[in-house]
């Protein structure tokens, strides 16, 4: 439910819920895969507002706590991406 509340609050352009649902999330269950969902969902959401920053924590977020290897890769490529349109070339090369 709380993993719904994040993807709801992005698709609705509301911030607050979806920090304070994916908070939540990443508090109370780091090592689920939903954390590490929502986590992507809350980087591309940020994205999206051109808030590269924000984006870049998530995604970094999925990289050090998930659990899982595939959500790691996906993060790994999103983050390069972001590294690549802040034409942080050199640094997106080494994370790939």
């Amino acid at each position: 439910m709380i993993y719904e509340a994040v993807v709801k609050a992005a698709q609705a352009g509301d911030a607050k819920t979806m920090r304070d649902a994916g908070g939540e999330l990443a508090e109370k269950y780091p090592r689920t895969l939903y954390a590490s969902m929502a986590a992507l969902v809350s980087a591309r959401f940020y994205f999206d507002r051109h808030e590269n920053k924000s984006a870049k924590a998530q995604l970094q977020w999925v990289l050090e706590r998930s659990s899982s290897d595939n959500f790691k890769d996906i993060a790994r490529l999103r983050l390069a991406a972001v590294l690549t349109d802040e034409k942080a070339y050199d640094e997106a090369l080494k994370l790939l």
